[in-house]
């Protein structure tokens, strides 16, 4: 799961959920959270298509880039843990839950 952290102005919700659409070409599941300007996309199924995590943040990066838009990353098994590290960049991407604990246990 990746959480798309945007942290550029995007006027309002309808901009959000253009920007959600946007983000369909790297996911069939592509949520939002307009409370914290989140979205969430579910890559589990999209990495193989797009040759691994390394690539597919290349491109989501480059898109936002394109866009005009700033966004930090969070990679993790769950949605809530994706979201807290999209707030960390400094920690790595958590592909496996039992990986999680420990990837969380020294963040604030």
């Amino acid at each position: 799961m990746l959480w798309l952290c945007i942290s550029s102005p995007v006027q309002d919700k309808h901009a959000l959920k253009a920007l959600a659409s946007w983000a369909g070409q790297f996911s069939s599941c592509v949520c939002f959270d307009t409370e914290r300007w989140l979205l969430w996309l579910e890559i589990g199924a999209s990495l193989r298509y797009f040759s691994g995590l390394a690539v597919l943040l290349e491109k989501v990066a480059a898109g936002l880039t394109a866009l005009g838009l700033t966004a930090t990353t969070g990679v993790a098994p769950t949605p809530e843990a994706a979201a807290l590290l999209s707030r960390q960049p400094q920690v790595l991407p958590v592909l496996k839950l039992n990986q999680l604990q420990q990837a969380i246990a020294s963040l604030p």
